[in-house]
């Protein structure tokens, strides 16, 4: 069963020009941004917010973060050797509903080996792309 991309846009443009972006990514279609609720004035907006406060509607969770009631709830991985690999499915075991994987090169860690691991337990996969090339 395919499934469609899911981008997250990480917004790099001034506080003054942010409620004008955020309106031209969703009339692209954007549905999610890696930004603080908080910063997104247009009441308008539906984007759902992905970032590490409490009252986005995905919560990146530092170290020691706790579980929030009615909220889902992730971490963000570097990956630099199936050992990572092995730590990011043993903590995702505990309850997460998403992790953001972060590696240096995309030929030598292959993302088949955290799709399997996770597939098992129903975690969905972020990835950090850097430019359009690795998206």
């Amino acid at each position: 069963m395919a499934h469609d991309k899911l981008l997250i846009v990480q917004p790099k443009v001034g506080k003054n020009q942010l409620n004008k972006f955020v309106k031209s990514l969703e009339d692209e279609g954007v549905k999610h941004i890696y930004a603080d609720p908080k910063s997104i004035t247009d009441k308008k907006s539906k984007l759902k917010t992905v970032f590490t406060t409490p009252n986005a509607d995905y919560i990146i969770l530092n170290k020691d973060g706790k579980k929030i009631r009615g909220k889902k709830i992730g971490k963000q991985f570097k990956i630099l050797s199936n050992k990572d690999i092995d730590g990011v499915f043993e903590t995702a075991k505990k309850g997460l509903d998403f992790v953001i994987i972060e590696v240096k090169d995309w030929k030598i860690i292959p993302l088949e080996n955290i799709i399997a691991k996770l597939h098992k337990i129903h975690t969905q996969i972020f990835t950090i792309a850097k430019n359009q090339k690795e998206v």
